[in-house]
């Protein structure tokens, strides 16, 4: 099944839909279509904004888990993540604090190398860019949005999304009453986005590269809102730093 980022009235002139993440029905196999005002087959998006080649996607299948990682995380420990793209370097603090779980996980799958090779599947100008599908590894852009680790994780909705903020995506509340995130999949807001507040999970902010994040969001773009440049993460590596104080509030 598809995962899509659908993103609510974004302006009075722009309807993007009224969830983050969507799912079509088992027979689709095709991505559904962002609500947006885009001739079928037509690309959008800053001619201008454009990126270093990325390396051609691999094949084969991604590692999948029974079940998520067992918490190893620190919440007196600052965790720092870098993503190295082809577009350049992302710097994201994580909160264990008030996301635990989430960054644990998204700890766990960068020491693992869950992220290299996977793709910024989906953009959208202004709002945000969407990441970690282990299916966009592969060359079929078709299946990218409905892929994650083998399991989902409990929400932990604190945070605000702000310019800079990292959340975990998920399905929609129909079918996904208690709001778990996928297991992998993150988006990184370009811009603020207060009508996603209270309803996902952010677990980290941007504290470098915002620039890198606003230049993804506005590379051209397929009907289904995946760049037709390959944005890759090549590398994402965790550092951590023990606090002087223990973590109160981030």
């Amino acid at each position: 099944m598809k995962l899509i980022i659908l993103l609510g009235v974004l302006a009075a002139a722009l309807f993007l839909g009224a969830c983050l993440i969507g799912t079509p029905s088992p027979a689709s196999t095709k991505t559904p279509e962002i609500a947006e005002t885009v001739t079928p087959g037509a690309a959008t998006g800053a001619v201008g904004a454009t990126c270093a080649p990325a390396q051609a996607a691999a094949a084969g299948v991604a590692r999948q888990y029974s079940k998520q990682p067992s918490m190893a995380v620190d919440t007196n420990v600052k965790y720092t993540a870098v993503i190295q793209t082809n577009c350049g370097a992302i710097t994201l603090e994580l909160f264990p604090a008030q996301a635990p779980l989430t960054v644990n996980n998204f700890v766990f799958l960068a020491r693992e190398g869950f992220y290299n090779g996977t793709a910024f599947h989906r953009i959208m100008e202004g709002t945000v860019v969407q990441g970690g599908d282990p299916n966009s590894k592969d060359a079929n852009r078709e299946n990218d949005g409905g892929g994650g680790p083998g399991y989902t994780l409990p929400a932990e909705i604190v945070h605000k999304h702000t310019r800079g903020a990292v959340g975990a995506a998920r399905e929609p509340d129909q079918a996904n009453p208690e709001r778990e995130s996928n297991g992998s999949q993150f988006y990184i807001c370009s811009e603020p986005v207060p009508f996603l507040d209270n309803g996902y999970t952010v677990f980290g902010y941007v504290v470098e590269g915002l620039d890198v994040v606003q230049k993804i969001s506005k590379l051209e773009r397929d009907r289904n809102a995946n760049p037709l440049r390959r944005v890759e993460m090549e590398d994402v590596s965790i550092t951590r730093r023990v606090l002087k104080y223990p973590a109160f509030v981030q």
